[in-house]
């Protein structure tokens, strides 16, 4: 069975799903970054749509652990930090792309 491939946005939904599902939020600049990126993609015949966000989430997650490992929180964490930790920051994308 041969399924059509996703259009950037239904993958930037998909990654945006997985970022809600794990309650993180994104930067509000992500948005257009990763429409460009997704909609330049190769789809060719071993693109996977969802399983290709999936991984590329994945990936993020791995840069964004990288860079929270270097800041010192603290015994207690403030809102500003709390929110620093769950936000996907633009950052974390372009190391993920490259």
């Amino acid at each position: 069975i041969l399924l059509p491939d996703y259009n950037a946005e239904e993958l930037f939904q998909i990654f945006e799903s997985l970022c809600k599902n794990s309650s993180l939020i994104l930067e509000p600049s992500i948005k257009k970054m990763l429409l460009c990126y997704f909609d330049h993609l190769e789809h060719g015949p071993t693109f996977g749509n969802a399983g290709y966000i999936e991984n590329f989430f994945s990936a993020v997650m791995r840069v964004r652990d990288r860079y929270l490992s270097r800041v010192h929180f603290g015994e207690e964490i403030s809102e500003e930090q709390k929110r620093e930790i769950k936000t996907i920051k633009a950052e974390y994308i372009n190391e993920a792309i490259h």
